[in-house]
């Protein structure tokens, strides 16, 4: 515990399995280095000691605990993190994020307006050819049928709806003609 810097030395340099890890420092409870390790590929940001916590500092991040025994506290340890490549790596997946959700958004609009003009277009043609006929009284008027499928059916209904009506009408007119 806190004995021998070489023991604290061997086991900060295990950190070196992780490449993110920057720096690794033993810190003595009265605050005086115990035992470092340095990552050789990456600069010493030089952070002296922090109060226990995580903090940011730009792409570095400080992790400060208080290492304690039965006893009490002991010192603590200190480990900046490089977080540089794990910034990048965040910023390159938001941008994809972005370009897939754009990519949605334009798929998303192309399949609207092709339902707006295989379905929803038939459905108002089928609603303006109704007004107008309750309008104008004119029977003769046919909606235009857009496909075979289920609102081509209903529309192929609504004209033969149209042809009875009409030559009811027309029937009617007949009958009132021959009355008078």
């Amino acid at each position: 515990s806190f004995g021998d810097p070489q023991l604290g030395k061997e086991a900060l340099a295990a950190l070196k399995a992780s490449p993110s890890v920057a720096s690794a420092t033993l810190y003595t409870r009265e605050g005086k280095l115990f035992a470092k390790y340095q990552n050789p590929d990456l600069d010493d940001p030089g952070f002296g000691l922090e109060q226990p916590g995580v903090r940011a500092h730009g792409p570095w991040l400080i992790a400060t605990t208080t290492v304690r025994d039965v006893t009490g506290e002991l010192g603590r340890l200190q480990i900046v993190f490089d977080r540089s490549v794990a910034l990048a790596r965040a910023w390159d997946k938001a941008g994809l994020i972005v370009v897939v959700a754009l990519v949605t958004m334009i798929v998303g609009f192309i399949v609207a307006n092709r339902i707006g003009r295989f379905l929803v277009k038939p459905v108002n043609e089928l609603a303006s050819t109704a007004k107008h006929v309750s309008q104008t009284r004119d029977f003769s008027i046919r909606a235009d049928k857009y496909a075979d499928d289920e609102l081509g059916q209903f529309t192929d209904i609504f004209n033969e709806m149209l042809a009875q009506i009409q030559k009811q009408a027309l029937e009617i007119e007949r009958a009132q003609e021959e009355r008078e």
